[in-house]
């Protein structure tokens, strides 16, 4: 894809931006064209997304389902937060970042089950 750039001029700066992050910015009008392409992108994002939270929540319900009281144990812990982040998880200092629910030991857990996400 070819990328087409255009120049800022500011006084003593001159910056080449894409046309794609003018569009992302709402600062030129997308061509029909541009409109259609952005538009099927979009709807393709949209369908991806739907299939990603049908998966996970079919996951969520097989993970609830499973008793073995370890594994129960486990599972209580690293609990989904609101966020999307693994509650389970101790964190420390200023840069911490949480890891994202299912964290690498519901995975586990769950790959032991024969469940996938």
């Amino acid at each position: 894809m070819d990328v087409e750039y255009y120049t800022v001029n500011k006084p003593g700066v001159i910056v080449p931006v894409s046309r794609e992050l003018l569009l992302d910015h709402g600062l030129v009008e997308p061509t029909p064209v541009e409109r259609a392409e952005r538009e099927r992108r979009a709807a393709e994002w949209r369908q991806r997304a739907e299939e990603h939270e049908a998966r996970r929540a079919a996951a969520r319900e097989a993970l609830a389902a499973i008793t073995a009281p370890v594994a129960r144990i486990v599972l209580d812990l690293h609990v989904e937060n609101p966020r999307g982040e693994c509650g389970g998880d101790d964190m420390d200092g200023y840069d911490a970042e949480f890891p994202e629910w299912p964290c690498r030991t519901v995975e586990k857990v769950a790959a032991h089950y024969g469940i996938s996400f």
